[in-house]
């Protein structure tokens, strides 16, 4: 588009064009290029169900790869208009069209990481919701991680591949923001009056469900993130420990009434 540009402005010399046209022109064709990326993925906000986290990851990327590009090409822009002897405020119309241009794909890699993080989110209380399946009143524990827990990680875990070209900040709010989530849903789960009964065998699964969780977010080489879990494992600690009344136990309804504010407290 540049090319064609400047080869009109070179076999056209006596066109009355100004180095503002031309950067106006330029940064029209960037804010559409803008443009149609932020739709492409806002089409896919509407089936979140299916939208492909690769899809959303490629136009982050290809967005901050645009705006950081954009520097050079100002300076190509530069040199081309001075050829062309379209000096004429040329450096503070280049300059404007630069930031205008930016800021458009600025926009998209931004709107594109807050999409990513609705979509992990989305789908990781969609695979939460089974938690109502796992057997709570288990006579014997089994000493393993559920089978839920299970299919979260592993999903997390081919997820997260996806996200490696990802800035190394986004990577990692995106970890927290997905083990953050998986504590919130177990806390809210256990104390939301959801779950009526519980059994020591049952708890003491999903402890080592928790223990299971840590392990995996030790294995993503993200600092701290195993601290996401401390808020479920203390809850989990306090329900095992023997000095904790087994009314308790047995009616975790009556424990989330009358400890409403315990939620508070273990996240401060």
């Amino acid at each position: 588009m540049l090319c064609r540009l400047f080869l009109f402005l070179a076999h056209n010399s006596n066109i009355n064009v100004t180095a503002y046209n031309v950067c106006e022109v330029i940064e029209g064709v960037f804010c559409d290029m803008a443009h149609v990326m932020q739709e492409d993925m806002e089409k896919g906000n509407e089936d979140i169900d299916n939208i492909s986290i690769s899809k959303i990851c490629q136009i982050a990327i290809d967005a901050a790869a645009v705006s950081q590009s954009l520097v050079h090409i100002g300076a190509m822009i530069t040199s081309a208009l001075t050829y062309f002897h379209k000096q004429e405020s040329m450096e503070d119309n280049v300059a404007t069209m630069i930031t205008k241009s930016r800021r458009e794909f600025d926009h998209v890699s931004t709107s594109a990481y807050e999409f990513l993080y609705n979509i992990l989110r989305h789908k990781l209380r969609e695979l939460m919701s089974c938690f109502v399946f796992i057997e709570w009143n288990a006579k014997k524990d089994t000493g393993t991680c559920f089978e839920s827990i299970l299919e979260i990680t592993n999903y997390l875990q081919i997820t997260m591949q996806w996200l490696i070209n990802l800035p190394v900040p986004i990577r990692e709010n995106a970890h927290f923001l997905c083990c953050n989530t998986i504590n919130e849903g177990l806390v809210s789960f256990l104390t939301s009056g959801l779950l009526k009964t519980i059994t020591v065998a049952s708890l003491r699964d999903l402890d080592c469900s928790i223990s299971h969780l840590k392990l995996f977010s030790d294995r993503c080489s993200v600092r701290n993130l195993s601290l996401c879990f401390g808020e479920v494992k203390t809850l989990v600690n306090i329900l095992l420990d023997k000095s904790t009344p087994y009314a308790i136990i047995d009616n975790l309804q009556a424990f989330s009434d009358e400890n409403q504010n315990m939620g508070r407290w273990l996240r401060t």
